[in-house]
């Protein structure tokens, strides 16, 4: 049976609710009203998506130009206390990850050419098991005080650890959180 586009852009901002929770908006104490509004409003634009399905996106300089942009925009959505390039990098992640763990959508846009490209999204449970990894990581601020060199550095050491494990980076995310005690 063939998803129509109604189909595909529903399940477009199921994803984008589901990634811009209140968790992964919130940034631990820092809570901003407008932030989870914004977030998912952006999100649920089928140009983001779109902006991901070109053949060309897999070339890795080519993603990290359109995901840079994609940050930057979802940054200045957001309301002016609270644009953070941390939080719009995490969120970004976040949503492109889920988006490709979806069937629907990862069909829709041909999301499966971005998986060894797919960043591990940053907050400060994944930046612990990653500095008891490697110990030579920034010290960890919060979300909010990622900036675009933290992030780098964070991604280059997860893209090692990843390889050494024969998993894709986006995969220790699955593997931090679930093996948290609950």
């Amino acid at each position: 049976m063939r998803t129509s586009k109604m189909q595909i852009d529903m399940m477009q901002k199921y994803v984008a609710r589901s990634a811009a929770s209140t968790s992964a908006v919130r940034g631990g104490r820092n809570a901003v009203p407008g932030v989870k509004a914004a977030a998912r409003a952006f999100l649920s634009q089928r140009r983001i998506l779109e902006s991901l399905s070109a053949p060309s996106i897999a070339d890795p300089s080519t993603y990290a130009a359109v995901l840079n942009n994609l940050t930057d925009r979802l940054r200045r959505s957001f309301p002016a206390s609270a644009q953070s390039w941390g939080r719009a990098r995490k969120l970004i992640n976040i949503f492109i990850r889920d988006a490709s763990y979806n069937v629907y959508l990862r069909d829709a846009y041909g999301l499966q050419q971005l998986e060894p490209l797919l960043e591990l999204p940053i907050d400060s449970i994944v930046a612990s098991r990653l500095q008891k990894i490697d110990p030579t990581l920034p010290r960890w601020k919060s979300v909010q005080g990622l900036g675009p060199f933290e992030n780098s550095r964070y991604q280059n050491a997860a893209k090692k650890i990843a390889a050494k494990r024969h998993i894709c980076r986006h995969f220790l995310d699955v593997e931090f959180w679930g093996n948290r005690e609950i």
